[in-house]
């Protein structure tokens, strides 16, 4: 009897004793069937035969839409045969592929390589709640303490009042000088007019002094609140609502990819990215001063943003394209965020996309005594390992701010600025940008040579200072041109559909892998069904 008389005659038997008997027996051990032979604990086990349709078409199903196939699903094979069996589950495959829970597979897929999380981020340093009577006031003591005297110190639960000039009236009280609250149309809800203390609904777009009361230097001024419609200051859930949206942007660049079909490659090199209300208001409004990082010089232009996206339109999410210095997932808020510094960024993008992972010799790392610390870790003994590769590779995201997700054009943030080099030799008044951005004190002799260089080239090899400009693009193409990408992707998605790493003896299977992906133009959803037809697919599931 030829085998694949056998499987027909076994899927007959299966369908014809009925599909919840056969689903008990299919699940009993080849030991229990033959507990009747002599000895059949020395009886070697034969080799895992291919699944039967039932089986392999709840493997398809659970890995391609996280659900098992529905009855409906299976009795459709019932009495074909093996040509029509093949043709039915090419057509499922298909239809499941391009479905929206596919793309949803995919996207978890990605939150595992990508690891997002924003939950300690904080995207205001002001904030605002609600106090037992219905006012709203700033919860920043700083603040507090500037207009009214004393930290904790709200206003009183009655109007404002002004002096002839226009100035807020206070009144002495337990302290404090207190004054009295004004209505205003929050962005959050301009339908409902709330009460806000009249300090902190100030909305002037300058300080007294002159500050630029949008940004974190006017936050504490004299003369600045929450700017008009309250738009600088979020409540706790508004907070909430932003991260949630940078990791939904996250997920949809993701999704899109899988949906249209296009080029895995489009995924990381891309300029797509997508908005929301509650995003679109932070791009607008709120760059200027997230908490403890640096998302300015703004990476979008609020011009080409949808001006009809309000802020409570949490639902309503468009469409953006950003400049060509952008590169898909590797430069989106949610992963320049995650990642805080370009070498967490390189390791991340090593690890997940090139396989890659930064180790030790498997001789363990060299230990020198008694030598000076070599400032350049690409040269210093026990760093080099790692650092020789990682110092050039962090380099791809040197215009993008490190602790932030602000871009940093050349323009105004060139290799060399000369009023960052004279503070540095003279030991003070260096401003906030050259402190942040360019090297402005010399721990060592060495570092003297680097004073007024923007940091992401200092001790940058001649041959690698292009990378600082080309950005994760060339390292992407750069990976794709020697083959590392590819081959990662096909092993590790592989591994994902299989539920299992893969041997060096299967070398071979993603050899072949990584030529049909080369061969489909780096589609995802045409390597995924390419693992599902091979033979280790059919055997393993």
């Amino acid at each position: 009897m030829t085998r694949a008389r056998s499987q027909r005659d076994n899927r007959r038997t299966f369908f014809g004793m009925g599909l919840l008997t056969a689903v008990v027996l299919s699940a009993v051990p080849v030991q229990a069937q033959e507990a009747d032979i002599a000895n059949a604990e020395l009886v070697c086990p034969v080799d895992t035969p291919e699944a039967d349709v039932v089986g392999r078409l709840r493997a398809l199903s659970l890995d391609l839409r996280g659900t098992p196939a529905s009855l409906e699903e299976i009795a459709a094979f019932d009495g074909l045969d093996d040509a029509a069996v093949a043709e039915l589950e090419d057509r499922f495959v298909e239809e499941w592929l391009t479905s929206d829970a596919f793309a949803q597979r995919v996207v978890r897929r990605h939150r595992s390589l990508l690891w997002p999380n924003l939950s300690q981020i904080e995207f205001s340093t002001r904030t605002v709640g609600v106090d037992g009577r219905g006012i709203v006031f700033r919860t920043d003591g700083n603040i507090q303490e500037t207009y009214r005297g004393m930290r904790g110190a709200t206003c009183l639960d009655e109007p404002a009042r002004y002096d002839t000039e226009g100035n807020v009236v206070t009144t002495p009280d337990a302290g404090a000088r207190r004054e009295g609250w004004v209505m205003v149309r929050p962005f959050w809800d301009p339908s409902t007019p709330v009460k806000v203390c009249a300090f902190d609904a100030q909305d002037a777009l300058t300080a007294d002094d002159g500050a630029d009361c949008s940004s974190e230097t006017g936050g504490g001024r004299r003369g600045c609140g929450c700017g008009p419609d309250l738009r600088w200051c979020l409540r706790s859930n508004d907070q909430t609502l932003v991260r949630n949206a940078m990791l939904e942007d996250l997920d949809r660049r993701v999704a899109a990819n899988v949906v249209e079909d296009e080029s895995y490659l489009d995924l990381l090199t891309g300029n797509r990215a997508f908005v929301n209300g509650p995003l679109a208001h932070f791009w607008r409004h709120l760059t200027k001063i997230p908490r403890f990082v640096r998302m300015e010089p703004s990476a979008v232009d609020v011009q080409t943003l949808p001006t009809d996206l309000a802020f409570s339109a949490a639902a309503d999410w468009r469409e953006l394209r950003l400049d060509d210095r952008h590169s898909g997932v590797l430069t989106s808020p949610a992963f320049l965020l995650r990642f805080q510094s370009d070498r967490a960024r390189a390791n991340r993008y090593y690890n997940a996309f090139l396989c890659q992972p930064f180790q030790p010799p498997a001789g363990g790392i060299e230990i020198v005594t008694g030598a000076a610390a070599e400032p350049d870790l690409q040269a210093r003994a026990g760093c080099k390992y790692c650092h020789a590769v990682l110092e050039p590779a962090a380099a791809h995201w040197g215009r993008f701010t490190e602790y932030g997700a602000g871009m940093l054009s050349p323009t105004f943030y060139p290799a060399v600025r000369d009023d960052c080099r004279r503070c540095a030799l003279n030991g003070s008044g260096c401003s906030d940008d050259c402190n942040r951005f360019y090297v402005t004190k010399a721990q060592t002799e060495a570092d003297r040579q680097w004073l007024g260089t923007f940091r992401p080239y200092v001790f940058l090899g001649a041959e690698h200072v292009r990378n600082i400009e080309a950005g994760p693009r060339l390292l992407v193409r750069s990976s794709v041109v020697d083959g590392r990408l590819q081959r990662c992707v096909a092993r590790s998605t592989a591994e994902w559909l299989l539920g299992r790493p893969l041997g060096s003896n299967e070398d071979s299977f993603v050899d072949e892998l990584t030529r049909g992906f080369e061969d489909d133009d780096f589609r995802y959803r045409a390597l995924v069904k390419r693992i599902l037809q091979s033979e280790l697919y059919r055997r393993v599931r």
